[in-house]
């Protein structure tokens, strides 16, 4: 029950501040006939689209791992271990999980990740596919930054085939996270904040829930 206050408690944040930014444009917004100049909007914009790139759901680095390999371009995730450092065996993982937002108006976002992972290893392979629709608003702060919280809901449906059988394992999630976000180009910027995520993981009929906190780090390209 308190996890269902909080995310609604969210909810609530975003609908205020959705009405609210109506009212209290940003600098330059409403004087088409100024003479001034508009600063540059840190982040939103009708029309505009946001696609993580680093970080998130993604990434554009190579590095090695202990005995493998692993890769992330973009949205698109690899992993391999050899059977040297893996005591059942070696095993790989690709997971094509693609994230962007489209900012509908000036501040309020929609978006979300939808993807496919394959995983193998000598004693049983699996196939999941997941969604997370999400909503979101941005606030700006000034100086260069601005806030940019979001609230996310998520499924992810798979199936393992071992040697006894088929398992079958949902996951369903709510997650918020709150980005600080940082403009460092005209179409790149940082994504920095905390993140919860409240889980039901159900495995072969026996379901089990959890909370989790952390953080993200996210390179973000909009256009």
């Amino acid at each position: 029950m308190k996890i269902l206050m909080y995310f609604a408690c969210c909810a609530g944040v975003l609908l205020v501040g959705s009405e609210a930014g109506a009212q209290d444009q940003e600098p330059g917004e409403g004087a088409r006939g100024s003479v001034a100049a508009s600063p540059p909007r840190v982040i939103g914009g009708r029309g505009r689209v946001v696609i993580d790139l680093v970080g998130g759901e993604g990434g554009a680095v190579t590095v090695g791992t202990l005995g493998g390999l692993g890769a992330f371009v973009g949205p698109l995730t690899f992993t391999t271990t050899s059977d040297d450092y893996a005591p059942a065996g070696g095993s790989s993982l690709i997971s094509l999980m693609p994230s962007a937002d489209v900012f509908v108006t000036d501040r309020l976002s929609l978006g979300g990740r939808a993807g496919v992972t394959w995983s193998t290893q000598p004693s049983a392979d699996a196939l999941s596919f997941a969604v997370a629709p999400r909503v979101g608003y941005a606030f700006p702060l000034g100086g260069g930054f601005a806030l940019w919280p979001r609230l996310s809901l998520g499924a992810d449906i798979g199936r393992a085939n071992v040697a006894g059988g088929g398992i079958a394992n949902r996951i369903y999630s709510a997650s918020t996270n709150v980005g600080l976000v940082a403009r460092v180009t005209p179409h790149l910027f940082f994504d920095i904040g905390p993140v919860i995520t409240y889980r039901t993981t159900d495995i072969d009929a026996f379901p089990r829930s959890s909370l989790h906190g952390g953080g993200r780090v996210a390179l973000q390209l909009d256009f």
